[in-house]
């Protein structure tokens, strides 16, 4: 019984899989088209907490936050904005961002990672479900 989880953007690709824990990782690349539709995955006390000095990449590391989180979770019907919460967080080459995902009245903490190179942001997490 593995969990895995798999993820494109351009010439990278990332892949995580465990034998324990449900996971996820989502890659992208760091652009401003992101800021064209962060009012669709982020709720106010998301959009509150981003550095406008670095705000597209923010935006980029909280998309793929919502991404991992959303593969982590694998059952769909999900509601970026509803169901998952990002805890402020720094920008730096490599970090942690914490989450809640809420659904049916439960609520899950979650403990990502980050890794940011050149262009390109991978974001992961590895979680019991």
């Amino acid at each position: 019984d593995w969990h895995f989880s798999l993820s494109h953007c351009r010439d990278w690709a990332a892949a995580i899989l465990s034998n324990r824990h449900a996971v996820g990782i989502d890659v992208e690349t760091i652009s401003n088209k992101v800021e064209r539709v962060a009012y669709k995955f982020l709720e106010p006390g998301e959009l509150a907490f981003l550095d406008l000095q670095q705000l597209h990449l923010h935006l980029t590391l909280c998309w793929c936050a919502k991404e991992a989180i959303y593969k982590w979770y694998g059952e769909g019907g999900i509601d970026f904005r509803g169901n998952m919460r990002l805890e402020p967080f720094a920008l730096l080459k490599a970090g942690h961002i914490n989450a809640r995902f809420i659904k049916d009245g439960q609520t899950w903490p979650l403990h990502l990672q980050y890794v940011r190179y050149n262009l390109f942001c991978v974001v992961w997490v590895a979680e019991q479900s």
